[in-house]
């Protein structure tokens, strides 16, 4: 992963993450990608700690395809990524 990023989309933000992978046994030799992983909308951000000392943020899943089109384009034209990806 490379960054964490909140978008505000509407009364609400967007969490997402980008990271890239590195490729090297493909059919045509080594390459890589870029791409955005989604978690959903925050509804408490960095309010907690686990047991191993780390952050926890409350996250509602994007389940409205409508909703994830809009923020795969903002994403897109934010971070100039395609594979935008989301979790459910």
């Amino acid at each position: 992963m490379t960054k964490e990023v909140r978008i505000p989309l509407g009364e609400r933000n967007v969490f997402y993450m980008t990271g890239c992978a590195a490729f090297d046994t493909t059919c045509c030799g080594t390459g890589g990608c870029a791409f955005a992983n989604v978690p959903g909308f925050i509804l408490s951000w960095k309010n907690k700690f686990n047991s191993d000392d780390f952050y926890v943020s409350a996250i509602e899943p994007v389940t409205d395809f409508d909703i994830q089109n809009k923020i795969r384009e903002i994403i897109r034209k934010k971070e100039g990524i395609n594979q935008v990806n989301f979790d459910l």
